[in-house]
């Protein structure tokens, strides 16, 4: 089998950051991606745009994680502006460009590996130059990608379905929430508490920060996304106060959006230190009276959700109390 080195069939387009001023939220521009923090399952997702970008991503091109964290792709779906943790991949008539997206996430732990830094991992152009990848025809790198581009269709699925039949096995062993047709004793969820609920850091992320931060796009998930989070600074004393601990879960609050309020997922363990951000609250429980998992799977039931929305969504959405205090009454 024939090996090629990725600028053979390819153009490497590195991400450059344009002046912040030119930031928007109001679609002034080109969609701007900075980093991972913008990448979907397979498309990234618009949360800014540039109204004078430096360097441009196409259609159909690749985007690769280059910082921190270093190997994450996506496929672009517009043309848009790419900051410097980017960089765009734009394969030639002769390659297939799902059969190069499925290789670079095969790939993905080498490039990894190549991360260097003193404060966050990158890997440079070099090291995506020197990427080599099996050749084969363009018909039969089309057969390819089409068989993976199957499976990850199903892998999608079984992901949804799981979730679904969570769901439905919590309603069997335990009864809808909202009716409590097995007559459980109900008691205070503030009397479950081994902290007070807590709300996360005003401080903004910013790339090369020492901490990871989970905000509202990093949960919903059983488990946080890490690999979505950005970075923030702190101070030792904020982060004594904001830095979480494995199986905390961290709620969606106060985003004035009904559809993502309530969002949830727990910390699994991990040997990064990891904070939250202030649209996000920390509930932290004592397992003997509560364990987190029970209370995610009340809260994503039909049931649970609607009594949670009875009682802190009109808050949350009009962000005249905080949910930590209706939850703290609850």
């Amino acid at each position: 089998m024939k090996i090629i080195a990725l600028p053979e069939v390819a153009t490497i387009i590195m991400g450059q950051s344009p002046p912040s001023t030119s930031y928007n939220s109001h679609g002034e521009g080109l969609p701007f991606f900075q980093g991972k923090t913008d990448f979907g399952d397979l498309h990234p997702q618009v949360r800014l745009y540039c109204s004078t970008p430096n360097k441009i991503s196409e259609p159909g091109d690749i985007l690769i994680s280059v910082r921190a964290p270093v190997g994450p792709t996506n496929l672009a779906q517009v043309k848009s502006c790419i900051g410097r943790g980017l960089a765009a991949i734009r394969a030639s008539d002769c390659v297939d460009s799902r059969y190069l997206l499925y290789f670079l996430r095969h790939h993905e732990p080498q490039l990894a590996r190549l991360g260097t830094g003193s404060t966050f991992e990158a890997i440079s152009r070099e090291d995506l130059e020197n990427i080599k990848l099996p050749w084969r025809s363009l018909p039969e790198q089309q057969r390819i990608a089409a068989i993976l581009t199957k499976a990850d269709r199903l892998r999608r699925y079984a992901l949804e379905l799981g979730e679904s039949y969570l769901q439905s096995v919590f309603l069997e062993m335990f009864g809808d929430p909202l009716t409590n047709p097995c007559s459980w004793p109900v008691s205070k969820l503030s009397s479950t508490f081994r902290a007070k609920p807590q709300i996360g850091t005003p401080t903004p992320a910013h790339e090369g920060g020492n901490y990871l931060v989970v905000r509202v796009g990093e949960i919903g998930d059983y488990e946080v996304v890490l690999d979505r989070c950005a970075r923030v600074t702190l101070s030792g004393q904020e982060l004594q106060k904001f830095k979480l601990e494995p199986d905390d879960l961290l709620l969606a609050r106060a985003i004035g959006s009904e559809e993502h309020l309530g969002k949830a997922s727990i910390l699994q363990h991990t040997r990064d230190l990891i904070v939250y951000d202030s649209p996000v609250m920390r509930l932290r429980f004592d397992p003997a009276l509560l364990e987190p998992q029970v209370f995610l799977h009340w809260l994503q039931s039909k049931g649970g959700r609607a009594r949670f929305m009875r009682k802190a969504g009109r808050t949350a959405l009009e962000q005249s109390r905080s949910v930590a205090e209706e939850l703290e009454r609850a």
